[in-house]
């Protein structure tokens, strides 16, 4: 009688266990962690060649992406990070990077407007535009994209919140 009860309690510690692993966040902890002196992107284009080759944690909002053969390059509008590594949402552009990730990335989920932080290498400075500063470009090693944020919508619309005779 005893063994069974153990068994038992050995199934539903097993069924707790996968059910909470399941829960466990999915976001890559090279992208999650801060890197302690990660340079600036104005550093970056100002100097290439020093920084050439570090790592660098970046984020911003997507503003076009390019489908190659083997592999996606996104721009990115860069913006400061929080402290859980999402980009700000701020009206500040600190300038715009691209980001080379090897494989298909979907446009119609990965589309402009989107938030989205990279962990990756820096490797050149590429020319995006005639008139267009020089962008770094990161070859990246992991990435998240941020959810859309969701917010409230107003409880009411702007005529009806005054009191009645205040127009």
């Amino acid at each position: 009688m005893q063994e069974s009860c153990c068994s038992i309690d050995k199934i539903v510690l097993t069924i707790i266990f996968f059910v909470l692993g399941g829960c466990a966040s999915q976001f890559p902890p090279l992208v999650q962690q801060p890197l302690l002196g990660s340079p600036s992107l104005s550093a970056v284009r100002e100097d290439i060649a020093y920084y050439q080759g570090s790592y660098v944690r970046w984020g911003g909002t997507i503003a076009g992406i390019q489908n190659k053969k083997e592999h996606t390059i996104i721009e990115i509008i860069a913006r400061p990070l929080e402290s859980d590594s999402r980009p700000r949402e701020i009206h500040v552009e600190l300038g715009r990077f691209l980001a080379w990730v090897d494989g298909f990335l979907d446009p119609e989920i990965y589309r402009p407007g989107r938030d989205m932080t990279v962990y990756g290498s820096i490797e050149k400075l590429i020319k995006k535009g005639e008139e267009k500063p020089l962008l770094p470009l990161l070859q990246v090693k992991k990435y998240h994209l941020w959810k859309p944020r969701n917010y409230p919508p107003a409880y009411y619309p702007y005529p009806y919140w005054k009191p009645r005779g205040y127009y």
